[in-house]
């Protein structure tokens, strides 16, 4: 065994017992001195905190995981090979494990700090859906079904990895891939989340059914417990026509992967447009995207290439929609006046 100086020593002539001796009289305490060991386990974070995050600011820290993280790696790392009794590590060892554990603990950092941006939005959000329901005849119905929402919104985000960046990229661009975000004044960031939730809401009073965000790839999308179909939105950033609309959602369709086509082609797909100026729009209206790529499947028959077999939705109006939602809060049975107002909508599609 050899000190920091690597001058040799023995446990004998140091403490005048041996190494089987010492550990024969080595023990752990249980009970309320467990207490002690959180308590030391604190202090060593707090220790570490100020050592590798000089600089970065108060709200970048370890916790214990990483403080057994550092303490695997130096066990691993600090083992001389040629003399086991000796520990010893180089300056670049070190180096390597503080650039892990900082960018580690960033990361993190970055992930509370959206977590948290995204529910403080969340919330002024349902408390305006909230206040906007109040004065309703039904509005006790509806308030119970937005606090369930509120509350799967929450887990969503601090459980299952929900980012609402990514979610007004979707909703706006159908892709990750776009600096939307950043262009969005708060104003029109939450008049948007506004109105999503005002149709997620409407959908889930009239489908009596609980609610999701669809594990796709594309456009911001939702699928109710036990029926098969899904219902994606896509809003403009500046209202424009239909024609355009259509031309948006093949755009964004085309450019979605192989993966992400071929599960929009397999299921029953409803696409809401939002902030659209087209009076005409005003019915459900059925739709044919034609994907780009020429690529063969066995599944598909008599000889058919990808961009012959077209992805089928329905087009629905979600301004008509929203007037719905608000027109069905006065009546006697919200859910029947909401279904018979979506079967109205879709009269005459094929």
């Amino acid at each position: 065994m050899f000190d920091d100086k690597g001058t040799e020593f023995t446990y004998l002539s140091l403490c005048g017992e041996s190494i089987e001796s010492l550990l024969k009289r080595f023990y752990l305490h249980t009970g309320s001195s467990l207490q002690e060991i959180d308590k030391f386990q604190d202090y060593l974070c707090m220790k570490l905190n100020r050592i590798i995050f000089s600089g970065y600011g108060e709200n970048i820290s370890i916790g214990v995981s990483d403080l057994n993280f550092i303490i695997g790696y130096l066990f691993e790392e600090c083992t001389d090979k040629t003399n086991i009794e000796r520990l010893i590590i180089t300056k670049e060892k070190i180096v390597n494990l503080l650039d892990i554990v900082r960018k580690k603990a960033l990361s993190q950092a970055s992930v509370i700090v959206n977590q948290h941006e995204g529910i403080t939005i969340i919330n002024r959000v349902i408390d305006e859906l909230l206040n906007s329901v109040k004065d309703f005849r039904n509005s006790e119905i509806v308030n119970s079904l937005i606090y369930e929402y509120k509350e799967y919104l929450e887990c969503w985000i601090l459980n299952e990895g929900g980012d609402i960046k990514k979610l007004f990229e979707r909703l706006f661009d159908g892709t990750n891939k776009t600096s939307i975000y950043s262009r969005l004044s708060t104003n029109m960031k939450e008049n948007s989340l506004l109105e999503l939730f005002t149709l997620i809401i409407m959908l889930t009073v009239s489908k009596n059914k609980k609610t999701r965000f669809d594990g796709n790839e594309s456009l911001v999308a939702k699928k109710f417990e036990g029926i098969d179909e899904i219902f994606a939105f896509l809003r403009l950033e500046v209202a424009k026509k239909k024609p355009e609309v259509i031309e948006r959602l093949n755009g964004i369709i085309k450019n979605a992967s192989l993966k992400e086509q071929l599960y929009l082609m397999g299921i029953d797909l409803n696409i809401i447009i939002q902030n659209y100026n087209d009076r005409k729009f005003d019915k459900i209206e059925p739709l044919k995207i034609y994907v780009k790529e020429s690529i063969d499947i066995e599944e598909l028959e008599d000889n058919q290439k990808l961009n012959e077999v077209p992805i089928i939705a329905k087009l629905l109006p979600g301004n008509i929609m929203k007037a719905d939602f608000y027109d069905a809060l006065e009546e006697d049975d919200i859910k029947k006046y909401l279904v018979e107002m979506l079967e109205e909508l879709e009269v005459g599609v094929l």
